[in-house]
């Protein structure tokens, strides 16, 4: 399989790449190799959107009223 793109259209290939994707991508690392191919470096909420993955809170970072 060929995939061809304008350089300067690589955010919009890679979008469309992970959208039509046949298969549920499951890890960082496998989001990362995917995007690695295009040479794009996603948001990390945009990484969290596509794995459908919740923002990790530090608990110790949360001001609590006693």
């Amino acid at each position: 399989m060929s995939i061809a793109f304008l350089p300067d259209k690589k955010e919009d290939a890679v979008r469309f790449f992970l959208q039509n994707m046949k298969y549920t991508i499951m890890s960082f690392q496998e989001l990362k190799s995917i995007t690695r191919l295009f040479c794009v470096d996603l948001a990390s909420g945009e990484k969290r959107k596509i794995l459908r993955k919740p923002k990790q809170v530090d608990e110790s970072t949360i001001q609590t009223d006693t």
